[in-house]
């Protein structure tokens, strides 16, 4: 509905970026311990133990750094109205508790599969062919940031089961 609603606008000539984001992870003074690789890595550090269902399911991710890059690049070029997919990279849900645990020694437990649960990626290419860039930051990266914020006693946690959108 919001593609339509944003597309209407841009055929009635006005200059707009709609944006479909992977969702957005990685550290900073308020971090949404809901999050896939948030929540990952917060187990891990917490109980040494990563929670995973659906561990075949792909989900796109997208760092803080690689959408603050991607907002300046739109803001400092020739603005081009769209909708552009943005993630820094997709993932099955085993692949991102894999890298959690290699960086946390945290033991995976696969509580297997439940029914009706959707598996998609976002394909980035439309956006970074548009506006010249790449997103250039890395799951690594990402849960390393991660880690040294939740050592940080002045890191907030927040948890809003309202968005909770994967089981673990």
């Amino acid at each position: 509905v919001l593609d339509q609603v944003a597309l209407n606008y841009i055929l009635d000539g006005h200059n707009i970026v709609g944006l479909r984001l992977g969702t957005v992870n990685g550290a900073g003074p308020v971090i949404r311990k809901e999050l896939l690789i948030n929540s990952m890595t917060y187990s891990a550090l917490t109980n040494k133990k990563i929670y995973i269902t659906n561990a075949d399911i792909n989900r796109p991710f997208l760092s803080i750094n690689d959408l603050a890059i991607t907002m300046l690049s739109i803001l400092t070029s020739n603005f081009v109205p769209g909708i552009y997919n943005l993630a820094t990279g997709n993932n099955q849900i085993k692949q991102y508790a894999e890298a959690v645990s290699a960086l946390t020694n945290a033991e995976i437990i696969d509580n297997g599969n439940t029914p009706g649960v959707y598996d998609f990626m976002i394909n980035s290419d439309k956006i970074i062919d548009q506006y010249n860039f790449e997103c250039c930051d890395s799951l690594e990266n990402v849960i390393t940031g991660l880690i040294t914020a939740y050592n940080n006693s002045n890191t907030k946690l927040v948890a809003r089961t309202e968005y909770f959108n994967y089981a673990g």
